[in-house]
């Protein structure tokens, strides 16, 4: 046992003159590394091509002093006023007297004041861009191309007749699902177009309605005001408004009802508007309607003579299957149509959707005030889970309007 631990010990001892050594080796290395390093930076620092450069710099500093120095002098004689008029005098020989003399040096004096806060006034701002959550759609891939970003550009500047709406609330809508997939993309491409609203149809913000607080307003607006508390529509084919701000024009937004808050209202605007139009386009007498569901034969008991039947689902529209030549053909068309109803003083509505205005909007908000409509909101979701409000609406078990909020 004596012996193990005399061999142990000895071991031990062997190991540490080893460590010792390979430490006095590297402080040996690291020093000798240190002074070749201090000789070389000694070495460079002293050679030739260095002194020259140096020599060059403190060149070019007196060269900058002395400019600098000069400008100064030369720019102090310049507008010293006794030299503008001896050498104004000297220019002129004579023919002028002292007083026109001082006339044409006030003149300078104040057009170049002039010209130069024109040029401020009129200087290029650099845009300010800002960014905002929004739910939006790059590819008509269906629910599952469908993503929140957070760097979706917000909108900040008002035109004479534009609204800008914090949003709190925004409801999600059959059409929304049908978008996904690619609904009304070529209507969408044109008018935005026509609109200025984008040179493309992408991306796509998803959303019809919305319910918020107006931060700012055009000059020309007199019947809302910042503060006011709002839900606004938008038609199919314009940028949504499932986004922390929306830029609207006035003729989309009204005063929100007073006795309902943001989630709970915007289960109305847009699905109220298209009720509200189809009730004033069909005339049903459903006063001896049985109680239960019936199919469209059915339904047309309840019609007048015309027997006409009007649907809250989105409509087919042809123009998302053209090609390419059918495209132009039906851009070339609307903006003819459009050139044509705007020198005949026609309304510029066919695809404005003009049931969603404001005026819809000030009487759905007169019914929920009087008790005349009630708000069903069946589940609130944040922006996040978009894609289960998505499906969560095209489902049975949907029995009122899903809302994302936003607060």
């Amino acid at each position: 046992m004596d012996e193990i631990i005399f061999r142990s010990s000895q071991r031990l001892e062997n190991v540490e003159m080893q460590v010792q050594l390979v430490s006095s080796k590297m402080k040996d290395l690291i020093n000798a590394y240190l002074q070749q390093s201090r000789a070389l930076i000694y070495q460079v620092w002293n050679s030739t091509k260095i002194e020259h450069m140096r020599l060059n710099m403190r060149e070019l500093l007196n060269y900058l002093l002395a400019a600098a120095h000069d400008f100064k002098e030369k720019a102090v004689d310049v507008a010293d006023p006794k030299r503008l008029y001896m050498f104004l005098k000297a220019f002129v020989g004579g023919r002028w007297s002292k007083r026109e003399i001082s006339l044409v040096c006030i003149g300078f004096l104040f057009g170049g004041l002039v010209g130069l806060t024109i040029g401020l006034s009129v200087r290029r701002k650099e845009s300010t861009i800002r960014y905002m959550e929004a739910v939006q759609l790059n590819q008509y891939l269906g629910i599952e191309s469908v993503a929140v970003v957070e760097d979706a550009i917000a909108p900040h500047e008002c035109g004479d007749y534009d609204v800008l709406i914090d949003v709190k609330a925004a409801s999600v809508q059959i059409i929304d699902a049908e978008i996904c997939k690619g609904y009304g993309k070529t209507l969408r491409k044109i008018l935005r177009r026509i609109f200025k609203q984008s040179s493309s149809d992408l991306p796509v913000i998803l959303g019809r309605d919305c319910t918020g607080v107006i931060t700012d307003l055009g000059e020309k607006i007199k019947r809302l005001e910042i503060g006011d508390e709002v839900w606004a529509t938008v038609p199919f084919w314009s940028q949504g408004t499932l986004s922390q701000t929306v830029l609207l024009s006035e003729n989309r937004v009204a005063k929100k009802p007073k006795n309902v808050g943001f989630e709970g209202a915007c289960s109305i605007p847009y699905a109220g508007s298209i009720a509200l139009s189809i009730l004033n386009q069909a005339k049903l007498d459903v006063s001896n309607a049985e109680k239960k569901k019936f199919n469209w034969k059915h339904l047309t008991r309840f019609c007048k003579k015309e027997k006409s039947i009007f649907s809250s689902l989105p409509p087919d529209l042809l123009s998302d299957s053209c090609g390419i030549i059918g495209r132009n053909l039906l851009s070339l068309y609307i903006k003819t149509k459009m050139i044509m109803q705007t020198i005949l003083g026609a309304p510029l509505d066919d695809y404005d959707e003009c049931h969603l205005c404001y005026e819809t909007l000030n009487d759905l908000t007169h019914g929920v005030e009087n008790g005349y409509l009630q708000n069903v909101v069946d589940k609130v979701f944040q922006p996040k889970n978009i894609e289960m409000a998505l499906n969560h609406i095209q489902s049975s078990k949907s029995i009122g309007s899903s809302v994302i909020t936003f607060r």
